[in-house]
């Protein structure tokens, strides 16, 4: 059994109550009433609203939110893990999943407000990738809230909504799925799961050394695939660089634009088709895209599970990468 599980709830979930009441218990030691900016259960609205549970072991320990702003932003609200189940990863998987959430409901950007008496929280938005920005909306004149957002990586949202149910007993799917389709899909889950072990080697307090080499040699590889696959010259990348977190996560990011760019554009040709490249030591191949995709796909899962290895045999809590733990979570 996996020991987190971040699963989607209702507005009325006991566990989501209990958790923000511990949240509020929390915030009211800190802030008068005034200054705790939650969320109105009466709201009509509240049924646009995307609420998550975190469980360690099957115990919920941790909640999230994700409220739409305007068209293309959204807000996260009442995130808290347990102050005992806190430093166990919990809070990365479940903001990363509320992230995968909003960016395959085709929102670019998520916002959030928080304070400088919770350094911790802060801390931990800028590690992941959440930068300061002016106060927005009910916080504008709110003196002790400080704003962060973070732009987020589009995901193919037409295959990550797609999820088709039998028609029949004979289990005939409603809409086909496409060779490029499931590439596509393959590939939201290498995004996925490359910032879920960004997540873990941040969370981890062992040395990242090794795990590291090996997460930028999963960047420089895919960056150096497609560029063979899209005829530009690769020979200046290094395939085993020595890049911080940053330039890998900087780096997938980049990727992830170039390979959805790549998805659009192969519908119009055959994905079968066969480039012509050289390796690093100048041998001339011809091998078709589609299998030049699944390759580079199955390569980051062998290196991210050597990765999960080394974090596991020094202590510390490796990211669930499954492809189906990715798909549990997609919109149904």
């Amino acid at each position: 059994m996996d020991r987190i599980n971040v699963v989607q709830v209702t507005p009325q979930n006991e566990h989501l109550h209990r958790l923000i009441a511990k949240l509020d218990q929390y915030l009211l030691t800190l802030y008068p009433p005034e200054d705790i900016f939650g969320l109105d259960f009466a709201d009509p609205k509240l049924g646009d609203v995307v609420f998550m549970v975190a469980y360690w072991e099957g115990l919920p320990v941790g909640c999230g939110a994700i409220r739409p702003l305007d068209q293309g932003s959204v807000e996260l609200k009442r995130f808290f893990v347990d102050e005992s189940y806190r430093n166990k990863g919990i809070a990365g998987a479940l903001l990363t999943t509320l992230e995968a959430r909003a960016a395959a409901l085709g929102y670019r950007c998520v916002k959030l407000e928080t304070g400088e008496a919770l350094r911790e929280a802060v801390g931990f938005y800028k590690k992941n990738g959440y930068r300061l920005i002016d106060r927005f909306g009910e916080y504008a004149d709110s003196e002790t809230s400080l704003c962060f957002g973070k732009a987020l990586a589009q995901a193919n949202t037409e295959q990550l909504t797609r999820n088709p149910e039998p028609a029949s007993e004979d289990n005939v799917l409603e809409e086909p799925v496409t060779l490029i389709g499931q590439l596509a899909r393959c590939f939201d889950h290498v995004y996925w799961a490359n910032n879920e072990t960004i997540r873990a080697l941040r969370d981890f307090e062992g040395s990242i050394d090794q795990p590291l080499a090996l997460l930028g040699h999963i960047a420089s590889a895919e960056k150096i695939w497609l560029a063979r696959i899209n005829g530009t010259d690769a020979s200046g990348a290094a395939l085993w660089p020595d890049y911080s977190i940053e330039d890998c996560e900087n780096l997938f990011s980049e990727n992830k634009r170039g390979f959805d760019a790549l998805f659009e554009s192969i519908p119009q040709s055959d994905p079968g088709k066969r480039i012509v490249y050289r390796n690093g030591k100048g041998t001339e191949f011809r091998t078709s895209v589609s299998d030049i995709l699944t390759h580079v796909s199955m390569h980051g899962s062998y290196h991210r599970a050597q990765i999960a290895l080394l974090i596991r045999s020094g202590g510390g809590v490796p990211a669930n990468t499954d492809y189906i733990h990715f798909v549990r979570q997609l919109p149904e």
